[in-house]
């Protein structure tokens, strides 16, 4: 990635980031009972779990004399 921006001394600039989204699904019974063919089914549970991460570069330029 490459950008150029022009910035006075201490403003900020915020670079658009990175969105990462992951899903899983977990399955959780009770024993013996979740094996039964058809009454089984009402001794399970399936659980979703959405997430979304979103990385966000922020920068502040400072001059410096040497």
């Amino acid at each position: 990635m490459s950008t150029t921006v022009k910035v006075r001394h201490g403003d900020v600039i915020v670079i658009g980031g990175l969105i990462q989204q992951k899903e899983s699904l977990t399955d959780d019974q009770i024993p013996f009972l979740g094996n039964i063919p058809l009454l089984g089914y009402l001794f399970k549970s399936r659980n979703k779990l959405d997430r979304k991460v979103e990385l966000v570069i922020v920068l502040q330029p400072a001059l410096v004399n040497m």
